[in-house]
């Protein structure tokens, strides 16, 4: 049996998404070499608007085509801008009411994702 560095949830969240990581295990038929990746949808990207344009951005971000995965991060919106993490003056948080989630649903399905 191979062995390597370990891989804890710390050494996991240094990693890009494209990072392959070599899995090894005495009692699995596990294909080692295959890997999937996936990405987040992030809360200021939750504007019918925003919502290509972030998924357009993290593929070229991990130089790929396409994921196996797109998660929403949270189910609700932060105000919408380049702030990941948007705060007032107090450190709150601030939210976007101007759209719900059905609406960043809407803009996921397939059918109306940009090409």
């Amino acid at each position: 049996m191979a062995s390597g560095p370990a891989v804890t949830r710390a050494s996991l969240s240094r990693m890009s998404c494209a990072t392959a990581i070599p899995i090894t295990h005495a009692n699995t038929s596990w294909d080692t070499n295959a890997a999937s990746a996936n990405t987040h949808h992030w809360n200021n990207n939750h504007r019918p608007e925003r919502v290509g344009p972030a998924l357009h951005s993290s593929l070229e971000k991990l130089g790929l085509d396409y994921v196996d995965l797109y998660l929403m991060h949270t189910p609700f919106a932060f105000q919408p801008g380049d702030d990941q993490d948007p705060r007032d003056a107090e450190g709150r948080v601030v939210y976007d009411d101007g759209v719900t989630l059905e609406q960043t649903w809407q803009r996921w399905r397939p059918s109306s994702t940009p090409a």
